[in-house]
Order: structure tokens, then C-alpha cells, then sequence
């Protein structure tokens, strides 16, 4: 059992499971910004009591120039998430952006493109993430439009190909519809 997450300071999505099947995904938006630490703590801690994974992976933070508010609150939550991790002796890697991306969707960078429908120019982070969500719907796997569960699930595809159940990930990856 592997429990991937895709942390962030506004949500947090997850996804875990053998690698059989289908993820279980979830995502968890903290209820107050004054409370975030101790909420995060909380669910995440259930989380990991719950599903008993025998590997928590976790995307590594990544926090562009600028921005030390955002820097110390992403990092926190990763330090929550190890540390919970620890003190149930489970192991903890983290994971960048760009490989397991690279694993999942096939491309680890992403440039910013126009929108053929709005017209509008997308960003390259809303460009990758709309992509992780066309590789879920095309395994079945039931994201919705909930771009922290589709992260999730490419970390979640990620480690079991390289710490966890590989030949069945591969069987799975194997029966994706076109995206």
C-alpha cells in the first residue's frame, strides 16, 4: 500500500492503494488559513493511520523566488507529513515535479499554450495540470476536474513504479485509453 500526496497550501490531494486497481483519491482544503499546521496534522495523521501504507510519497515542494510566505507554509506541511511518517515508521521519499510528471504524463515540462476555446493563455502549471487530469479520466480513474487528486495520482504512479508494485502498475498504465 502507497500513499501519494500532492501538498499544497490550498488543498491537498491523495492517493493510495496496492496498485491492483485504482487509486482511492482524496483532497483535504484546510478549514481556516489561522488553523492550517494543526488541521493538516490532524487529517493527515488519520490518513496514515487508516490506510496503513508500507511507503508514504510525497511531491517534493517547490516554491518559485519571492514568495517566503508560501515557502515556509509549503514546506511546514511536508515537515508534518515526514514527521508523521517517522513516528510511525513508515518510510518517506519525495518526489519532483518533473519525474514523476515525466513517468505519468509522458513529459516532465510544460510551456504555457493558448486556450483553442477561450482564447485565453494558459499558464504552463495549469497546462501540466489539465494534462494529469486527461491521463486519470483515460485510466478511469475518478478525479474530476480536481487537478490535487490527479497530481496525486501521477506521485502515487510514480513511486509504485519505482519502490512498489511495479508489474501491476505496468498492467494498469498498460490498459490506459488514448488521453
Amino acid at each position: 500500500m502507497i500513499l501519494a500526496a500532492d501538498i499544497s497550501m490550498k488543498a491537498t490531494g491523495i492517493a493510495a492503494g496496492d496498485g491492483t486497481a485504482a487509486p482511492e483519491v482524496r483532497a483535504f482544503s484546510p478549514k481556516r488559513e489561522d488553523r492550517q499546521y494543526a488541521d493538516f496534522m490532524r487529517w493527515w495523521s488519520a490518513r496514515v493511520k487508516e490506510y496503513e501504507p508500507s511507503l508514504i510519497a510525497v511531491e517534493a515542494p517547490f516554491v518559485g523566488p519571492g514568495k517566503p510566505d508560501a515557502a515556509r507554509v509549503l514546506f511546514g506541511l511536508v515537515g508534518i507529513a515526514q514527521g508523521i511518517a517517522e513516528l510511525r515508521g513508515v518510510p518517506f521519499v519525495q518526489v519532483n515535479i518533473g519525474s514523476w510528471r515525466k513517468v505519468f504524463t509522458g513529459k516532465g515540462q510544460y510551456r504555457a499554450e493558448r486556450d483553442p476555446v477561450t482564447g485565453k493563455t494558459l499558464s504552463s502549471t495549469k497546462v501540466a495540470k489539465r494534462a494529469c487530469i486527461r491521463v486519470c479520466h483515460s485510466l478511469a480513474w475518478n478525479v474530476g476536474s480536481d487537478d490535487n487528486k490527479a497530481d496525486a495520482c501521477g506521485v502515487w504512479v510514480h513511486a509504485h513504479l519505482n519502490h512498489g508494485n511495479q508489474a501491476a502498475m505496468l498492467r494498469q498504465l498498460q490498459g490506459r485509453r488514448a488521453a
